[in-house]
């Protein structure tokens, strides 16, 4: 005997409801052969239609996805599935082909997903400059302190902000406060530096809480403000660039001088009465672009997180950088 004999019979509506779609849909199921009826034979005499159980939570299993599509990742991450279909010619994001709707489709298991999201998201807020939690108000080489007097500093491990101490204890930035420690040095929110350019510093990035050039990144956000520094991690090197401003003497001293000196990539430091002058060498360059190709730099430029006129300025660099 049919096992389906057994099993549970359903109305339209109820169908629907299991699938978790629209009565139509159940319709159209019936049309493309998908589903067949419990009373196929009967159904216009009982005036309404009937499905088992089974065959309904066999095509459930069939309809469900074997993970995520290209299109959904990219969907998440908010990029373009031609992007994540790169990534997975790479090899960095690992995906297997399922028959999908008659269709042979990349799928990403959630596994898979979970741990290329978490490294690729950590990487791209380290190369977006997401330096600053402004709900947090906490910062990359954040200075802080306990009531022991305990010395400690925001370090980056892995692409993301962990709090360090002099002892050597991790402390995660959301558990700062609850572990008693104090931010010793205050960020302030000041308003935007009209003028053009930035001055451009690089380094190797260091694991030392006193390194003296986290010292003078703590004075920018100060005297300067976040809205006025790009900070950027990527492949060990530190990239620093703040607007142009003027200094007092006796924030920088000669040791802390001669590092900016010796890792400026663009730019000046000038000394003055005033103090010392960090400033920018940016010119104005203008042209005129179809409204078709300005529309694609936007989009471009949003979903790197920077201005149209960063990411072109970048273009123009690079291009001239490649020996061309």
């Amino acid at each position: 005997m049919d096992d389906k004999q057994y099993s549970k019979e359903l109305s339209t509506k109820e169908a629907a409801e299991l699938l978790n779609v629209k009565v139509t849909t159940i319709h159209k199921y019936v049309k493309e052969g998908k589903l067949t009826p419990s009373n196929e034979a009967s159904w216009h005499i009982d005036n309404r239609k009937y499905f088992y159980e089974a065959d309904l939570l066999r095509l459930k299993k069939e309809l469900e996805k074997p993970g995520y599509t290209t299109g959904d990742v990219a969907k998440i991450l908010n990029l373009h599935t031609v992007t994540i279909s790169q990534y997975v010619a790479k090899g960095l994001l690992k995906a297997e082909k399922h028959i999908y709707k008659g269709r042979e489709l990349n799928f990403i298991s959630k596994e898979e997903f979970d741990r290329f999201s978490k490294k690729y998201l950590g990487k791209k807020r380290a190369e977006k400059k997401e330096f600053y939690d402004k709900d947090l108000e906490t910062a990359w080489f954040q200075r802080f302190a306990n009531q022991d007097g305990m010395e400690a500093r925001i370090l980056i491990e892995d692409y993301e902000p962990v709090l360090v101490t002099k002892s050597g204890l991790r402390i995660t930035i959301n558990e700062i406060e609850g572990n008693g420690y104090l931010p010793q040095t205050l960020i302030v929110d000041h308003g935007y530096v009209s003028k053009k350019g930035y001055a451009t510093f690089a380094f190797s990035y260091q694991d030392k809480i006193d390194y003296p050039l986290y010292d003078f990144i703590e004075i920018c956000y100060s005297h300067l403000g976040p809205k006025n520094m790009k900070l950027g991690l990527e492949e060990s090197i530190l990239t620093l660039e703040i607007k142009p401003y003027v200094f007092p003497d006796n924030l920088l001293n000669e040791k802390i001088v001669d590092l900016l000196n010796l890792h400026l990539k663009e730019g000046s430091i000038t000394p003055s009465r005033k103090g010392i002058y960090i400033d920018s060498d940016h010119e104005i360059l203008t042209f005129a672009v179809p409204s078709s190709l300005k529309k694609k730099v936007k989009q471009a430029s949003d979903e790197k997180n920077i201005t149209m006129e960063e990411l072109l300025a970048d273009i123009v660099s690079n291009y001239f950088n490649d020996g061309n």
